[in-house]
C-alpha cells in the first residue's frame, strides 16, 4: 500500500501544476485583451442639443440612449455635448458664428458621427454642418416638430423621428367621455409652440364633428391656471407644446404639468410619454425613453457601418404608446372598461380586497363589533360631560348675571341719588336763590313810594321771574326733553348739539334722509344715547372734534358719534361703564343694537342701528293708538 501511494501523490502534483500554468495563462490572454481593447481609439460622437437638456423627456431619452450604448457597444463610445438652446433662442439656427465657434473648439477632432435631439438641431446640423464636417454621418431622434422635410434629407443621415399623435389622443379622449361637448387645444406661444399647435389643429379638426373646438394660446401662466378651473364638466383638453407664454415666461413639461392637473376641472390629455404620471389622465403618447433605446442602437449600427463603408441603415418612424393613469382616470370618474384594446394602464396598486377579502371580513365584523361597544360608551361619557359642562357654564352664566344685576342696581341707585343731589342742588343753588331775590325785589316794591322806582323795580322782579322759569324749563328739559315732542328728533339734536359745543369742543351735527314719523320710544332712545355719548366725549375723551351723524337708509335708521380723542379698552370698561351699559340696554330695549370701536389714542366710534322693521311697527302702534 506504501507503493501505491507514491505515484498517487506524484500525479495529484503534476495535475495541481498545470492547473495553475493554466490559470495564468488565461488571465495573460484577458489582460492582453484589455490592453488591446483600451488601447484602441474610442468612436467620438458629437451630440448637439436643439431641446433642453434638463426638461424630463430629454432626460429620459439620453438616459437610455447612453445606457444602451454603454451595454452593446463593443468599443468605447465618448459624447462631446454642445447645447444649442434652440428652443429659446432659436435664432442660434441662424447664427455663423455657432458654427465658426464649434470648428474652433474641435479643431483637430474627427467624429465618427453627429447625434443631434430635436428636429430643429437637425434642421441645423444638416444645413450648417454638413459642409463643415463633411462625410460624418447625422443620426437624429428625440425628433417631432413639423419644421423639415424628411423625405429630403441627405443620404448620409437618419434616424427616427415621431408622427404627433393629436389625433389618436382626441379618439382615446372620446372613448373615454363619449358625451364631451368641447374640445380645448393648450400651446405656448414660442415659434416651435405655434407650429406644433397648428399641426394639432390639422389633425384633430376632422374628428370635431360636432363638438366645439377651441384653441388657447395666448395666455400666462397665471390666465392659463384660471381658465382650466372654470372648464366645463364635458370637455377634452389637450396639450400641446408650451415652451414660453405670451409674456415670454419659458417653461418646460415638468414646471407646467403638475400645476396645470392640479387645478383644472376637467380632464386633461397629454402626447408625450413622460407627462403620465404627472397629472394627465393619458394619451397616445411619444416615449421619449423608449426613442432613446432605439436611437442608441441605430447609432450602434451607423458606427458600426459608417467604418466599414457600408451604406446607413433607413430612417424609422416611433411607435406611439397608448396609456393612462389609473389615478387620473378615479380622480374623473372614467370607466377602464371604455378603454380601447392594448390601451397601458399605468400606476394601477392591487388593492388589499383582492389577496385577504376573507380576513379583512372578519377584522372589519369584529372591528364593528368593538366600535359599537366603544362607540355606545364614548357616547354616553359624552353626554354626561356636556350636561356637566352645560350645568357648569349655567352656573357661572347666572352667577355672573346675578353679579352684574347687583352691580347694576347699586350704581343705579348710585345714579339716582346723584341725580336727586343735582337737581336739588340746582333747585336751592340757583331756583332757591332766584326765588328769595324775587321775594325781596316784591318787598322792595311794596315798601317804595316814587312811581320811577316801584316801575323799575317791577321790571327787575319781572326779569328775575322770567329768569326763574327759564331755568325751571331747562331742569324740565333736562329730565324729559319736551323739544322731542314739538320740535322733532332732528331738531331736538341740533339744538343739543348746539349747547354742548359751549363747553369748548366743536360738534357737528349731520342728518341724511331722517323719516318724518319716528315711533316716540325711538325718538326718545337715539336722543338719550346722543346725549350720554357727547356727555362722555366732554367729560373724558380730550377730544377737540366730535361727529353726530344720523342717517335713514331702507334698513333702518342708523347713528355715528366719532370724536378724535384719547379712546379707552372697550373690553375693559364696556361692562362696567353705566353710560355705556344704559346706552346699550335702551337700544336693545327697542329692538337695536350698539357697537362701539376703540382703542388708547385712535378716538372712539360709537355707531347705533335701529332697524326698519321696529320703525314699522312703531309707526303702526301710533297709528292705531291715533284711530282708536
Amino acid at each position: 500500500m506504501v507503493m501505491q501511494g507514491r505515484p498517487s501523490r506524484r500525479t495529484s502534483a503534476f495535475g495541481r501544476a498545470l492547473l495553475t500554468i493554466a490559470i495564468i495563462l488565461v488571465e495573460l490572454a484577458l489582460a492582453n485583451a484589455a490592453c488591446a481593447q483600451d488601447s484602441s481609439a474610442p468612436q467620438r460622437v458629437l451630440m448637439l442639443y436643439g431641446h433642453d437638456p434638463n426638461s424630463p423627456g430629454v432626460v429620459a431619452f439620453t438616459n437610455e440612449l447612453h445606457a444602451t450604448v454603454r451595454a452593446e457597444s463593443p468599443t468605447r463610445v465618448v459624447f462631446y455635448d454642445e447645447l444649442l438652446d434652440l428652443e429659446r433662442f432659436p435664432e442660434n439656427a441662424e447664427r455663423e458664428e455657432l458654427v465658426d465657434y464649434l470648428l474652433e473648439k474641435y479643431r483637430g477632432f474627427s467624429f465618427d458621427a453627429i447625434l443631434v435631439d430635436g428636429t430643429r438641431a437637425l434642421k441645423f446640423a444638416t444645413e450648417r454642418m454638413i459642409a463643415r464636417f463633411p462625410n460624418v454621418p447625422i443620426v437624429y431622434g428625440l425628433t417631432f416638430e413639423p419644421v423639415i422635410d424628411f423625405s429630403a434629407l441627405p443620404s448620409n443621415v437618419t434616424g427616427r423621428r415621431h408622427l404627433l399623435p393629436f389625433a389618436a389622443t382626441l379618439e382615446l379622449a372620446r372613448a373615454l367621455q363619449p358625451d364631451a361637448e368641447r374640445v380645448v387645444l393648450v400651446g405656448g406661444s414660442s415659434p416651435n409652440d405655434a407650429l406644433m399647435l397648428a399641426s394639432a389643429v390639422r389633425d384633430v379638426t376632422p374628428l370635431v364633428g360636432r363638438m366645439q373646438l377651441v384653441v388657447w394660446q395666448d395666455w400666462t401662466h397665471a390666465s392659463l391656471l384660471q381658465d382650466l378651473r372654470g372648464l366645463a364638466p364635458h370637455t377634452i383638453t389637450i396639450l400641446s407644446s408650451f415652451n414660453r407664454d405670451k409674456v415670454g415666461h419659458q417653461f418646460s413639461s415638468g414646471d407646467l404639468i403638475a400645476s396645470v392637473t392640479r387645478v383644472a376641472s376637467a380632464p386633461i390629455y397629454g402626447i408625450a410619454r413622460n407627462w403620465v404620471g404627472d397629472g394627465i389622465v393619458g394619451g397616445v403618447t411619444m416615449d421619449f425613453g423608449d426613442d432613446g433605446m432605439r436611437t442608441g442602437r441605430l447609432l450602434l449600427q451607423v458606427l458600426d457601418r459608417a467604418s466599414h463603408g457600408l451604406p446607413l441603415p433607413p430612417p424609422e418612424i416611433a411607435r406611439p404608446v397608448q396609456v393612462v393613469d389609473a389615478r387620473a382616470l378615479e380622480r374623473w370618474g372614467l370607466s377602464e372598461s371604455k378603454l380601447p384594446p392594448g390601451t397601458g394602464v399605468l400606476f394601477r396598486t392591487p388593492t388589499p380586497w383582492d389577496n385577504y377579502k376573507e380576513y379583512i371580513l372578519f377584522a372589519i365584523a369584529l372591528l364593528l363589533l368593538q366600535s359599537g361597544l366603544i362607540a355606545g360608551l364614548l357616547i354616553h361619557r359624552a353626554r354626561r360631560r356636556r350636561a356637566e359642562v352645560e350645568l357648569v357654564r349655567s352656573q357661572d352664566s347666572l352667577r355672573a348675571t346675578y353679579e352684574r344685576v347687583r352691580d347694576l342696581g347699586s350704581r343705579l341707585l348710585k345714579a339716582q341719588e346723584i341725580e336727586r343731589s343735582r337737581i336739588a342742588r340746582d333747585l336751592h343753588d340757583d331756583i332757591g336763590q332766584q326765588v328769595a331775590l324775587l321775594g325781596m325785589d316784591l318787598a322792595m316794591v311794596r315798601g317804595a313810594s316814587d312811581p320811577a322806582e316801584i316801575n323799575r323795580l317791577a321790571v327787575q322782579a319781572h326779569n328775575r321771574n322770567m329768569e326763574i322759569a327759564r331755568s325751571l324749563r331747562d331742569l324740565s328739559h333736562s329730565l324729559h326733553p319736551a323739544r322731542l315732542r314739538l320740535f322733532g328728533l332732528v331738531s331736538t339734536l341740533e339744538a343739543l348739539c348746539r349747547e354742548l359745543s359751549h363747553s369748548g369742543i366743536a360738534i357737528a351735527f349731520k342728518h341724511d334722509n331722517v323719516p318724518s314719523k319716528i315711533p316716540d320710544d325711538v325718538t326718545l332712545c337715539i336722543f338719550r344715547v346722543v346725549q350720554e355719548a357727547l356727555q362722555n366725549a366732554i367729560k373724558y375723551s380730550s377730544a377737540t372734534e366730535v361727529k353726530v351723524h344720523l342717517a335713514g337708509t331702507p334698513n333702518g335708521l342708523n347713528l355715528s358719534v366719532v370724536d378724535d380723542g384719547v379712546g379707552f379698552d372697550v373690553e375693559a370698561t364696556g361692562s362696567h361703564g353705566l353710560g355705556l351699559v344704559s346706552m346699550k340696554e335702551r337700544l336693545e330695549a327697542i329692538g337695536g343694537s350698539l357697537e362701539i370701536r376703540s382703542s388708547a389714542g385712535c378716538g372712539t366710534r360709537l355707531e347705533a342701528t335701529v332697524p326698519a322693521d321696529v320703525l314699522q311697527r312703531g309707526a303702526n302702534r301710533e297709528s292705531e293708538g291715533v284711530s282708536a
